[in-house]
Order: structure tokens, then sequence, then C-alpha cells
């Protein structure tokens, strides 16, 4: 019988925000002003839509898929359309109107990249300084902000989608972390089943197996045809198309 303690009898935390799409699309580019960085003017694409009427749950019991889809998603508007139609803009919290109606809500394109690679940047850092120590890092909170008491656990409530986000990495532990060390993989960023785990998938993993034979015979396959080939010889027999 396991061994009742503290440590393992205290609630678990989870964490959420409140979302919920009803529509979006991607509206056609905008011309984006000269700034003092930019001299030209740019066209940027943005995604339009409308909250729900009553929001929804996202996250709690799924964030770290949330976290891992979200650093996975592909730049282009509607790789972004589709992972907004499914959980929400980012830094928009759900809001309706004096009617009880869902309000509208409109981002930039190059804005939801700009957030996806600091997560990514994140994601890196923790993979590549996993084994040293974190140090105390204080956590601001917003004023709309809560906990929430329930049968499962303590849940707090994320202001917006990014927030959620951002918990939902700091609260993992970063030796499971992982990028994926096959070249070129679609889904680098994923979380660590167990901590020999290099590969997200088993499709990289079978890369890794076979990069792994064709390195040692590069190494080795001279000396082991040479050995193969005299033992062959000594008992009389004719070496094989691999030992010639």
């Amino acid at each position: 019988m396991a061994k009742v303690t503290l440590a393992n009898s205290l609630r678990s935390i989870s964490f959420f925000t409140l979302a919920g799409v009803a529509e979006a699309r991607v509206s056609e580019p905008k011309t984006a002003m000269p700034t003092v960085t930019t001299e030209s003017t740019t066209t940027v694409a943005t995604v339009t839509g409308k909250w729900t009427d009553v929001p929804v749950e996202v996250g709690s019991g799924n964030a770290k898929e949330l976290i891992e889809e979200f650093a996975n998603c592909k730049e282009g508007p509607e790789a972004i359309l589709r992972f907004t139609r499914k959980f929400g803009p980012l830094e928009t919290a759900h809001r309706t109107n004096a009617d009880g109606k869902g309000a509208f809500f409109q981002f930039s394109v190059p804005a939801w990249r700009k957030e996806q690679h600091r997560i990514q940047m994140e994601w890196e850092a923790y993979f590549e300084f996993r084994h040293i120590p974190i140090s105390v890092t204080a956590i601001a909170t917003s004023p709309k902000e809560y906990f929430v008491l329930t049968q499962s656990g303590l849940k707090y409530r994320a202001e917006n989608l990014l927030r959620l986000l951002s918990f939902s990495l700091t609260s993992i532990p970063a030796e499971r972390l992982r990028v994926c060390v096959r070249p070129h993989c679609t889904h680098p960023y994923f979380i660590a089943r167990h901590l020999n785990q290099n590969y997200c998938s088993d499709r990289c993993a079978r890369y890794g197996q076979q990069k792994w034979k064709k390195d040692w015979w590069d190494r080795h396959g001279t000396e082991w045809r040479r050995k193969r080939k005299a033992v062959t010889a000594a008992a009389g027999k004719k070496p094989s198309r691999k030992e010639k």
C-alpha cells in the first residue's frame, strides 16, 4: 500500500482561461504605415472574429497538449486561423456586449507570430539549460485572475490564452521540455513521456535509429568486413555480398 504523505495528498493545480469562438476569418492584408524602424509601408494580414455568447473553459486537463499545438503551429495565416477557431485569440479576453452577445475581436498575424516565437525561444532555453537549477522567479498576476476550488483540485483562471500558455510552459518540468533532434521535423516542440526520449514521434525515432546504424557502419564497417572475411575464409566458405 502506497504511503500517504503531505506531498502526495495536496490538491493539484491546473490552469485555464475562458474563451469560445463563434466565427473567425482572415481579413485582407492591410497597409501598415511606416514607423521609426521601418521606412517603407508593409501589408499585414489580420484575423477577425466573434466570441461565443457563453464562454467555455480552455486548458485545465489539456493545457500541456495546448502548449505543444501552439508552439508547433505553422506560421501561415490559415494555420493561425485554425488555431484561433479552436482555442481563441491570444491577448484578448472573452467579452460580450451589453446585449449578452459575443463581442468582436481582431489581431494581426505578425503580432501572433511574435508571441509564438517568444514561447518557442523560452521552450528552447528550458531545453538547452535543463540541467541547470532554475532560480526563484516571481510571476506577476493580473487583477482579473483568480483561483477556483473544485472537487478535483485547484484551478487558476488566466486572464487570456497567452497567459494560460505562459503558465502552462513554466509549470512543466524543464527536463520534460524537448526539441526533436531530427532535422527539419515538422513537430519539433514536445513534452517527453520519459527522460530518455529525444524524438517527438516513432517516425522521427526511426530516423534516429537509421542514422545511428549508418554512423556505426561508416565508423566500423571496414573493420567489420575485414574480420568477417577472415572468419569466412578460415571456414572455407565464400564471402557474402556484405563482406566483399
